[in-house]
């Protein structure tokens, strides 16, 4: 967050400041950063209270996926890639929330699920590669395999994996080398 006195930048060109010192175009975490900023509020407060988020939807996982209180709550006390979301990895840390706000959404908010799945990609693009891998995982579920595997099975379903992935490269990453945001 830019000190009080310091000259405001307006939403493009503090946006364009940003990607050129960080390296990387991931709108959503600009925008929380920019906004939070923009109204006074302290860095340490918001993430504080991303912090405090990422632990809530954390523990709402867990219990949907039925895990005891105290293994989630071990996980996420104890966890050294979980400190590393609370401290270091502020964009993953955002790209998590809105990740695991995708997964506990009940089927019902099928839009904003999809909402929070785009924002999950769009807080971190790294993100995208565990949709992928679900995604993959969903498909390889159902298919059935009946017998031993062929290579040519095996050929197909790769090629099919190769052109899905070479479909999604020259969609989603223009977007965030380019500026489009």
């Amino acid at each position: 967050f830019p000190s009080h006195d310091k000259v405001r930048l307006s939403f493009s060109e503090a946006f364009i400041s940003y990607s050129r010192q960080i390296g990387s175009n991931e709108p959503v975490h600009f925008s929380i950063i920019w906004s939070m900023s923009n109204l006074g509020l302290d860095r340490n407060l918001v993430m504080s209270l991303a912090n405090s988020i990422l632990s809530g939807v954390l523990i709402k996982l867990f219990i949907n996926l039925r895990v005891h209180i105290v293994i989630g709550l071990t996980l996420i006390l104890t966890n050294y890639y979980v400190y590393v979301l609370y401290f270091e990895s502020e964009r993953l840390k955002f790209g998590f929330i809105f990740l695991t706000l995708s997964l506990i959404l009940p089927s019902h908010f099928f839009k904003i699920r999809w909402l929070s799945i785009i924002t999950a990609v769009l807080s971190h693009v790294q993100i995208a590669i565990i949709y992928i891998a679900y995604v993959f995982s969903f498909f390889a579920k159902k298919i059935k395999i009946r017998g031993p595997i062929r290579a040519r099975s095996l050929l197909v379903f790769n090629g099919c994996l190769i052109i899905f992935v070479l479909i999604l490269i020259p969609i989603i990453f223009p977007l965030m080398v380019n500026h489009v945001f």
